[in-house]
């Protein structure tokens, strides 16, 4: 089935601790301000040190709204020739996922009352470094 797309606004906390330990911040200059067009891809986070290992993609050029703190940072991007793929996205569901249903029940709870959502079968890294050289050493 793969991972699923949602867009949740809210954080519960508790469940992020137990659920999704934080990620410190990068350390970078409070005057850096980092861009986010279309298609960044970076951890969610609700505030310092406080980064979960949820992922958000950017499905529009955020530059100016997001990259002030040093919690938005980018850690990927899509390829540009894959941006009719984000445009596919159905972003109708908006807040309407609640998180604590979702990781009591699962793809469940998504398949019954969000039939909808997107989810992402596989992604790739390109140019990776590390990768290129494990694969040869097999």
């Amino acid at each position: 089935m793969g991972a699923h797309l949602i867009r949740i606004a809210r954080s519960k906390s508790d469940l992020n601790e137990k659920w999704s330990p934080s990620i410190r911040d990068d350390v970078r200059s409070a005057r850096d301000t980092l861009k986010f067009p279309k298609g960044t891809l970076s951890f969610v986070a609700k505030g310092p040190d406080a980064r979960t290992t949820q992922v958000m993609i950017s499905l529009s050029d955020l530059t100016g709204r997001l990259g002030h703190n040093p919690w938005e940072t980018p850690i990927g991007h899509v390829l540009e020739e894959d941006f009719p793929v984000l445009d596919q996205f159905f972003t109708g569901y908006q807040d309407a996922i609640e998180e604590e249903e979702l990781l009591k029940r699962g793809n469940g709870y998504l398949q019954e009352f969000f039939p909808r959502v997107d989810y992402i079968q596989s992604c790739s890294l390109l140019d990776d470094p590390l990768s290129a050289a494990l694969s040869a050493g097999s």
